[in-house]
């Protein structure tokens, strides 16, 4: 069974993007309007894993869907933390 924590680590990945958005690096990288989609995409997927957590007791398929879904925001968090890294070397 998937944890509750999916939302969380989707709102956490929308906050670190929204910092990224900010930052003068994403104007360097001319990325702004990239890490803006992505944004805007991880808080409507935040809002669905709520409602599936929600059902996923009577839904086989939503349980599946949400454990492949927490291995996919694990490598987009480690997606973010490399281009963090890599953004700190080149200053």
């Amino acid at each position: 069974m998937a944890e509750p924590i999916l939302r969380y680590i989707a709102e956490r990945l929308v906050d670190k993007l929204a910092s990224f958005v900010g930052d003068e690096l994403s104007l360097v990288w001319e990325v702004k309007d990239e890490l803006l989609k992505l944004q805007k995409t991880l808080a409507a997927i935040s809002a669905v894993i709520a409602d599936a957590e929600q059902r996923q007791s009577q839904e086989q398929s939503l349980r599946v869907w949400l454990e492949d879904l927490k291995g996919v925001l694990y490598d987009f968090e480690n997606a973010l933390d490399e281009f963090e890294c890599q953004a700190l070397r080149k200053q």
